[in-house]
């Protein structure tokens, strides 16, 4: 049996907010589509809503769409940025990345949502945040899938 892949797209969750088509995220996503045959966009997102760059190409192209976000549950709950005062002077949000207890638990209830929604799927594209790209990637290449990885960074 051939293993089921997965491109791995790790971005800022800015850059997965619903904008205008024709975004870097969209294009880089259409490209993958494209090149890979996807037939399901799977994304790590907020819980309850729906509004994604990943979403709207998903129903643009007519093929699946599924959020691994968790729900708001206290179990997942990470740390709040908070202010720091740098050297020069200037002020920039601190974003702390943890509990990794909690994170653990996160990428645990994402890789139960990507294995559901890719029961019916040969190759699926995951969309999650640059801090789970890489511990998400190896869980998923140790479950059996083939991962390749990419980074969307770019404004």
């Amino acid at each position: 049996m051939e293993k089921k892949k997965l491109i791995i797209v790790g971005t800022t969750h800015e850059q997965q907010k619903a904008s205008d088509a024709g975004s870097i995220l969209d294009k880089k996503l259409r490209h993958y589509v494209r090149r890979y045959g996807v037939s399901v966009v799977i994304e790590e997102w907020k819980f309850e809503d729906d509004k994604t760059v990943g979403k709207l190409l998903a129903d643009s192209l007519s093929i699946a769409w599924c959020n691994a976000g968790t729900p708001l549950e206290e179990q997942f709950e990470t740390y709040d940025p908070y202010p720091i005062w740098l050297d020069d002077g200037s002020c920039e949000p601190e974003r702390p990345y943890g509990p990794i207890e909690a994170q653990v638990r996160r990428e645990a209830y994402m890789i139960d949502k990507i294995n559901s929604a890719m029961n019916d799927h040969a190759v699926g594209v995951f969309v999650c945040g640059m801090g789970h790209m890489h511990s998400v990637s190896e869980k998923l290449h140790q479950g059996g899938y083939e991962v390749e990885g990419f980074s969307c960074l770019d404004r």
